[in-house]
């Protein structure tokens, strides 16, 4: 298991198969998105609020389990409930079995809804707001 920027008790530091990464820029960060074969967000608080690494692992186009967050939805993520670790573990287990047989539905509408936060995206609804056409 990869824990991004994560604190982890010292108990499960000295099993030996956690692995603690700590990304200095945005290349190092992508590249850990991309060493995943699923991103686990298990969230309990804020619900429903924007999540960059939903969204960044999404983009990255690796499969996003989460407990409710913006952008995921049920179409291009994973959604489990909170404190359910069994489910978490469920659904990594069935995208795994997935990903093998090649069904990419959930991965392609992460990436559509991904490129709504892209720069270009974004700088073709703002830039009429800012040279006052909108």
């Amino acid at each position: 298991m990869k824990v991004a920027y994560g604190s982890v008790p010292d108990d499960l530091l000295r099993r030996g198969d956690i692995e603690i990464v700590v990304p200095e820029n945005d290349v190092e960060l992508a590249n850990y998105y991309r060493s995943l074969d699923v991103l686990v967000a298990p969230g309990h608080i804020q619900l429903g609020a924007f999540h960059y690494p939903v969204l960044e692992g999404m983009a990255c186009g690796i499969p996003v389990v989460h407990t409710g967050y913006s952008p995921g939805t049920k179409e291009n993520s994973w959604i489990v409930p909170i404190k359910d670790p069994a489910a978490i573990a469920r659904s990594v287990e069935r995208i795994l079995a997935t990903r093998r047989d090649g069904d990419t539905a959930r991965l392609t509408a992460a990436a559509r809804a991904s490129t709504e936060y892209g720069w270009p995206h974004v700088a073709r609804l703002w830039l009429p707001i800012l040279l006052g056409q909108g």
